[in-house]
């Protein structure tokens, strides 16, 4: 994370951030066109397209 906070601008409240790293087993590689979900419990979801 040390990397990450010098180059994305992150919240004084670290309680608001959520980060998203690593890859669950048996997730493939993504490819163009595809589209990225992720949801947290009490806070709703988004979805990414790969471009």
């Amino acid at each position: 994370m040390k990397y990450e906070v010098r180059v994305i601008t992150v919240s004084s409240d670290p309680s608001r951030e959520v980060i998203l790293s690593g890859t669950p087993a048996g997730v493939g590689p993504i490819a163009k066109s595809d589209v990225m979900q992720v949801s947290v419990e009490g806070l709703g979801s988004m979805s990414i397209p790969v471009v």
